[in-house]
């Protein structure tokens, strides 16, 4: 079989296979559809490196990461990024209270530090 028949044979493959889990699309019709396949699109991750990826919560207040590259579950794909992205989101909500507490706090003393008069 030619390249170019076994690359529209797995592109028929996947097709079906999108149509079996999505049976609300199967009355749609398709136009166009595109396969990316990347060989280099994952890094191999040798094993005892996990602990050195960032958490999404950092040691520094106000600052958190996001990214597929920071410590998830889905190593260096779109999947590790949304989820890390959603665990930023978490992160982020999870300091709020805290976050607003020390900017109303940090607020007062600049209000306090303006309004003492300053000597001549």
């Amino acid at each position: 079989m030619c390249s170019i028949c076994w690359r529209h044979a797995a592109d028929h493959h996947i097709y079906l296979q999108v149509r079996k889990l999505f049976p609300s699309a199967r009355q749609l019709s398709n136009t166009w559809h595109s396969v990316v396949k990347i060989q280099q699109s994952l890094y191999r991750e040798a094993p005892g490196l996990d602990p050195f990826r960032p958490d999404q919560k950092t040691p520094v207040p106000n600052f958190f990461l996001a990214g597929s590259y920071t410590k998830q579950d889905y190593i260096d794909s779109m999947e590790g990024a949304t989820l890390s992205g959603r665990q930023c989101a978490a992160a982020v909500l999870e300091a709020a209270p805290s976050l607003a507490q020390s900017s109303s706090s940090s607020r007062a003393s600049s209000r306090a530090a303006v309004a003492e008069p300053v000597p001549a």
